[in-house]
């Protein structure tokens, strides 16, 4: 009777080790699987995209701890269009950038003179007045359909680890290489690293992810967690421009025609601030 016993037991511990194996082998798998590098971009185009309505967001320019410039921000945008109105602190509109096609056309003004410059390449890499984010940052750019991915590897900060995708820019103009980082837990992202055509490290942008008001046209508001700060570094001078979104407003532009070129110096009442 003993010996059946502990033969009994001895089959069951090899049960248990054979679940154990199982499960061990398909977490490796799962964990370790090489990551779709189209779906991360995809993903990223997703989070990073502003949302549609009025986003009320403020600019700041950081050197160490002094802050050098503050702009408030109202992003107009409605599907693949977007217009930015970027004021001083009382309000009065400084700058306007016109993105339509998720980037593929941007447009820049500066008041009062009204004056229209078309911001092809190289200069939709050129920074923005004051701020080290270039007209390309926050153009609403579909990042999918610029960028080719090359190779990925693995990346550790603090107890995160990350999926480091490199990529290759289709226009050669701007970047020489880019650098996504994306959570191996949720595919998030969560950095970008930009080499000059030199090949040398230029510039990083971290995304992070907050609670962001939403309002609708009912006056309606609640709370959702998106990305609401963008911090670009210069990695030459260590000065740090963040763009930070505070609420999001519902509304519906299409009898404004606000996205049409031929408006976009039209002073419109109870729109642009």
């Amino acid at each position: 009777m003993l010996k059946y016993e502990l033969l009994l037991r001895k089959i069951l511990v090899m049960k248990k080790m054979r679940i154990v194996f199982v499960v061990s082998f398909f977490w490796s798998l799962v964990l370790g699987a090489e990551p779709n590098l189209q779906v991360l971009l995809e993903n990223l185009d997703k989070e990073i995209s502003f949302s549609n309505g009025i986003s009320e967001a403020r600019l700041l320019k950081k050197k160490g701890n002094i802050l050098q410039r503050e702009s408030k921000v109202f992003i107009y945008k409605q599907k693949e269009n977007l217009v930015l109105s970027i004021c001083n602190l009382l309000g009065e509109e400084e700058w306007r950038i016109l993105s339509k096609d998720r980037g593929n056309k941007i447009f820049f003004t500066s008041l009062p003179s009204y004056r229209i410059y078309k911001k092809t390449n190289p200069t939709r890499y050129e920074n923005i007045p004051f701020y080290f984010f270039s007209y390309e940052d926050l153009s609403d750019l579909k990042r999918e359909e610029r960028f080719l991915s090359k190779s990925f590897s693995e990346y550790q900060a603090q107890s995160n680890i990350y999926w480091k995708v490199e990529t290759q820019p289709l226009e050669p103009e701007g970047y020489s290489k880019v650098y996504f980082y994306f959570s191996q837990k949720d595919n998030s992202p969560y950095r970008i690293d930009f080499y000059d055509l030199e090949g040398r490290f230029y510039k990083i942008i971290r995304l992070e992810y907050g609670e962001v008001v939403f309002e609708d046209s009912q006056g309606k508001q609640e709370k959702k967690r998106r990305i609401s700060t963008i911090k670009s570094t210069d990695i030459n001078t260590g000065e740090l421009s963040i763009l930070e979104i505070v609420k999001v407003k519902e509304a519906n532009f299409e009898k404004l025609n606000l996205f049409n070129l031929n408006n976009f110096t039209i002073e419109k009442e109870g729109i642009f601030p």
